[in-house]
């Protein structure tokens, strides 16, 4: 709603008012506060509103008087003196007529002179105290009437001098009522830019001064104010350099060249700072500093970092999200919720894919310390200049870029909880050697520190590869594998539980149907054998991929043989550049392969770039056998 206020000087415009408000296509929307009200009781009113709408000499007063709130003036036109005069022609037959009103209204009267026949003398009021002094002035004129406001003609007719009050007429106040609506419009909006401004200024961690190109401030916030402890009082209206100086605001003004990020010390406090110069078009105009504590980053900085580590430190699955009726996975699963019941540490072996953070989340839910945190870290995925301190944290000044309060490494995070190592096989050895310590002594001392922690964390390890093997080789600590292979689980490749496919392709594939909005519920037999006999040396990663493709490509309801060989195709296409030595056809079905050599023959091709002898190796057979069947079915490279 639009709230308007009026202050008309006579009940007859009130009445008027009301009549042009009831008509207004906008009346609905307006909320209206209607007051006669004469010039000398102005002062006492308590004003409020969008807009406040009067005329004349009230209007000016007003605005003296209220300003906060915007004024418009009903016009006087020269339609509505016209009126007036005509109207002291006619009551007092009139000759020599005074006409007092504003600047505006007294524009053109000598037109209405000429056209009237009468002799207009005109008297500029702005002032209500100016009244008794145009009076007398009128009457000294000897005019025979006298036409304005209704102040002025009181006063006139006290003083014996006919007079006629200039009425303003409906469209007048239509006017009025349109321009208020107009500006409350935009006053709204510019109020609530104004608003939003202020409050991103006030809750803004940054300290926020702009100056004008005179270097005198023009605007800072709350924030400004704390970080360079001067009262708001010093800052308004001061120039930057008499309370401010180290900000380098006048700099910028002179050179009028941003400058970033930099470091300095404002009183005892360390800031960094922006400084960049205003332009409106080529014309320099200000300048703007925010500035902030580095403290107050580090902190941030913490606290982010602290935030997206805490993301990972719950295990969302369990045992019952573990798909498998095969007699390996249901020994696996039984074996690893007796394990969960102890605080030994568990080592988990198995190939790419098969799932063993699956095992480690649910060992850990399995387990008394299911409430604790569950922190799980690829050892292979953090370089192994990072790797040490995000295992054991670090001190204060530790080394260069380290946060002033130091971190808690992942072990300390994981206190009282799990932490699961994941391809432990990558852990650097002089890693390993730290790593063994804090399993022998339960207890970790930061980098960079002498302070001796405590920890109560259960280790689950593991590894697709053989870490015996690796001890051989000379690449990991035989003793550090008898520390975490106290209890050892060996999770089964998918090709040694076949019997799960079906279910797993199941799950899949309801799982796809909610993400991508499909219907698919069966599959056919054949497509079925053809996804059982393949060798999955992804193991269940590369299966859920498969499931996600056919999904896609799927027309209806049913995955067909067609669906599952196009995707196989297309998986060993995409292994022929992953796997450069010979594939081996003979394990997946190789009647898909005789029917399709010649595709398969084109995707090595392409995989290639159409070099012959790359093709050759990448299908693992001669340069002279694949000429021959590029000859047989008829390929060429033109």
């Amino acid at each position: 709603m639009i709230e308007l206020m009026f202050c008309v000087p006579y009940a007859s415009m009130e009445h008027r008012v009301k009549e042009v408000l009831q008509e207004h296509p906008l009346s609905h929307l307006l909320k209206k506060d209607i007051r006669t009200i004469e010039v000398k009781d102005i002062r006492s009113i308590k004003f409020h509103g969008d807009v406040i709408i009067a005329r004349g000499v009230a209007a000016n007063v007003i605005k003296e008087s209220v300003i906060n709130i915007p004024v418009i003036e009903i016009p006087i036109t020269g339609f509505d003196i016209i009126h007036a005069v005509h109207k002291c022609k006619t009551q007092f037959g009139a000759r020599k007529i005074a006409c007092v009103g504003p600047p505006a209204v007294l524009y053109g009267a000598s037109c209405i002179e000429q056209a009237m026949e009468v002799k207009l003398i005109s008297f500029k009021i702005t002032r209500e105290e100016e009244g008794e002094c145009i009076v007398e002035n009128a009457l000294n004129a000897e005019v025979d009437a006298l036409v304005g406001g209704l102040m002025v003609t009181k006063i006139a007719a006290s003083k014996g001098i006919p007079s006629i009050v200039v009425e303003s007429g409906y469209e007048s106040i239509r006017q009025a009522i349109d321009e208020a609506i107009r500006v409350a419009i935009i006053t709204r909006a510019e109020r609530a830019r104004v608003e939003r401004f202020r409050t991103i200024l006030d809750y803004s961690y940054e300290g926020i001064i702009a100056v004008d190109e005179k270097g005198t401030i023009a605007l800072f916030n709350k924030s400004a104010k704390e970080i360079i402890s001067i009262p708001e009082t010093d800052l308004i209206g001061a120039h930057i350099d008499e309370v401010f100086p180290e900000i380098g605001l006048s700099r910028v003004l002179q050179t009028g060249i941003e400058e970033l990020e930099t470091i300095q010390q404002v009183k005892e406090t360390i800031v960094s700072a922006n400084r960049v110069p205003v332009f409106i078009g080529e014309e320099l105009v200000g300048a703007v500093a925010t500035f902030q504590k580095v403290s107050r980053i580090q902190e941030m900085e913490e606290k982010i970092r602290k935030k997206m580590l805490t993301k990972g430190f719950t295990a969302k699955y369990t045992f019952q999200d573990v798909i498998g009726n095969s007699t390996v996975m249901k020994k696996a699963i039984a074996i690893a919720m007796q394990y969960s019941a102890v605080d030994s540490n568990i080592l988990l072996l198995g190939e790419t894919g098969t799932g063993k953070e699956l095992f480690a989340q649910s060992i850990h839910n399995h387990s008394a310390r299911r409430r604790e945190p569950f922190v799980a870290i690829n050892c292979a995925a953090i370089p192994e200049n990072l790797l040490e301190s995000e295992l054991f944290g670090y001190v204060e000044g530790a080394f260069t870029g380290a946060v002033k309060a130091g971190k808690a490494g992942l072990f300390e995070l994981a206190h009282n909880g799990t932490i699961f190592l994941d391809e432990i096989s990558e852990l650097p050895l002089p890693l390993q050697a730290r790593l063994l310590r804090v399993l022998q002594e339960k207890e970790i001392v930061r980098l960079g520190g002498d302070r001796v922690i405590p920890i109560n964390v259960r280790v689950i390890a593991a590894s697709n590869k053989s870490l015996k093997e690796l001890v051989q080789n000379g690449t990991f600590r035989k003793d550090l594998l008898y520390r975490i292979d106290v209890l050892s689980i060996t999770i089964p490749p998918l090709r040694e539980r076949r019997e799960d496919i079906p279910a797993l392709i199941e799950h899949y594939l309801k799982q796809n149907n909610r993400k991508f909005g499909k219907t698919i519920h069966t599959i056919t037999p054949e497509a079925m054998q053809l996804l059982i006999e393949y060798n999955w040396p992804g193991n269940i990663r590369e299966l859920a991929n498969i499931c996600e493709r056919l999904s896609i490509i799927t027309n209806g309801d049913t995955v067909t043989c067609a669906d599952v060989k196009a995707v196989l195709l297309d998986e060993e296409a995409a292994c022929m550049e992953t796997f450069p030595e010979p594939l081996r056809f003979s394990e997946i079905d190789r009647t898909i392969f005789e029917k399709s050599e010649k595709e398969i023959i084109l995707a090595a091709l392409r995989q290639s770039f159409f070099n012959k002898r790359r093709a050759a190796d990448l299908l693992g057979i001669d340069y002279s056998t694949l000429w021959r069947k590029m000859k047989k079915y008829s390929i060429t490279l033109a």
